[in-house]
């Protein structure tokens, strides 16, 4: 492209150069016309005055020339004048037709010349540079995509790191979620431990932790709050099984919240907690005892239908000890005394505990049964301990001593209120 271009450049200068002398040759020309024109001029104007030598000529007034002409001279100067002004004439006329002939030939040559040589040069040179700009312009373009391609290149890889490091922090923290719910679940495993050694100030330190660093850990938020209702802070307690229901509403959380609700002798809100700790069991045992826990509630609205209901129910699913000894002693709120006897006395036979022996010795106080309560008390005595049953809950105290002193004094009952009298007192 550049060679042809370079090729019809030299064309153009050529033809220039060509126009440049043809037009000094017609310039030549023309200046040689006229020095022919200025020769006749001279030789005429030398004969006229070689002719004017013969003739007088006087000067009138300094404005007008009158040339006074012999008469033997007048004929011949105008013969002369009249030949030499016609033989100039002609061949002036000659002249400038034949220097107006070369004149056109050579205006006509270099107009054609300008009229196809030089449009064809240019339009050459136009379509080469066209051509050239056309290439420019196509490269230029190239880059431009290759330029794109590139930042699009780039801005996807850079996307991609972006997204990898997304993840690299997503799997960063996912790891030490896992790491924290790990850390979490080993503290609350620590203070189960601690609370079984009955080291409960520990227990709730450590369920602390195991909620800082996994505030989900709904079982630690659980436990602290039955720690805390334990203490009696029933606000605390019900403040952290909400958050536990809150995030997992299990058939624990709530049952144990029920027990909060009881503890505070709340019994309408326990009774809806355990409701609902009923609908979510997981299996005949869990309804089992649930339904024994809402005999016991019931009983202590002395709702006696709603209690016999719910006792049905457990026992017909299960007759594991806990569930027997919350009947039992939902038996014994609504004064079925007999029932409850003979409840516990089975019961007893399968799991002679403290706790069994406490409500038994109940039972035969609001029965009657002095000798059989005064037994029975004894042997609760020995099997007392801090964990299950200590003492006697001041409630029953009071209603224990007020039914022995309706009875007539007798030494078994004076030795039963003695014994009453002894152990230590504490609340529910």
């Amino acid at each position: 492209m550049k060679n042809e271009t370079e090729k019809t450049s030299k064309i153009f200068t050529g033809a220039i150069i060509a126009l440049v002398i043809l037009l000094l040759i017609m310039l030549t020309c023309m200046i040689g016309y006229g020095n022919s024109i200025k020769n006749i001029q001279h030789n005429n104007q030398q004969l006229i005055v070689q002719t004017l030598k013969n003739l007088e000529i006087k000067n009138t007034k300094n404005e007008i020339f009158e040339i006074l002409i012999k008469e033997n001279n007048s004929d011949k100067l105008n013969k002369i004048t009249n030949e030499q002004y016609n033989d100039f004439l002609i061949k002036y006329n000659e002249n400038q037709s034949n220097w107006l002939n070369i004149w056109l030939t050579i205006l006509g040559i270099a107009l054609a010349f300008i009229g196809l040589i030089a449009p064809l040069c240019f339009m050459k040179l136009y379509e080469d540079k066209k051509a050239e700009m056309d290439k420019i312009i196509e490269e230029a373009r190239q880059q431009k995509d290759k330029a794109e391609l590139s930042v699009q290149k780039m801005e996807e890889q850079l996307q991609e790191v972006n997204n990898q490091s997304k993840k690299m922090s997503e799997d960063l923290a996912t790891v030490k979620k896992y790491v924290n719910e790990a850390q979490s679940l080993a503290k609350y495993a620590e203070g189960l431990n601690k609370e079984r050694e009955d080291k409960k100030e520990e227990a709730e330190n450590l369920y602390k932790e195991a909620i800082q660093l996994n505030p989900q850990n709904d079982d630690a938020l659980d436990r602290l709050g039955c720690l805390y209702g334990g203490k009696k802070d029933f606000t605390k307690a019900i403040e952290y099984l909400e958050k536990a229901i809150a995030i997992n509403p299990t058939a624990v959380h709530y049952n144990n919240m029920s027990s909060i609700q009881d503890s505070s002798n709340n019994i309408p809100e326990a009774i809806k907690y355990e409701l609902l700790a009923l609908e979510k069991a997981v299996n005949d045992n869990n309804r089992a005892f649930y339904n024994s826990i809402l005999s016991y509630l019931y009983s202590k609205q002395k709702n006696t239908d709603k209690t016999l209901y719910y006792l049905n129910e457990a026992h017909s699913l299960s007759s594991a000890p806990k569930v027997m000894c919350n009947c039992c002693a939902a038996l014994i709120n609504i004064k079925k005394y007999k029932d409850a006897i003979e409840q516990l006395k089975v019961l007893i036979k399968i799991n002679p505990s403290a706790t069994n022996y406490y409500n038994l010795t109940e039972a035969y106080i609001f029965d009657k049964q002095i000798t059989e309560a005064l037994k029975t008390i004894k042997i609760y005595i020995t099997k007392q301990n801090n964990r299950e049953c200590q003492g006697i809950y001041t409630d029953d105290f009071e209603k224990w001593i007020a039914t022995l002193q309706q009875e007539e004094e007798t030494p078994e009952i004076k030795e039963l209120i003695e014994i009453i009298n002894s152990l230590e007192k504490r609340e529910r």
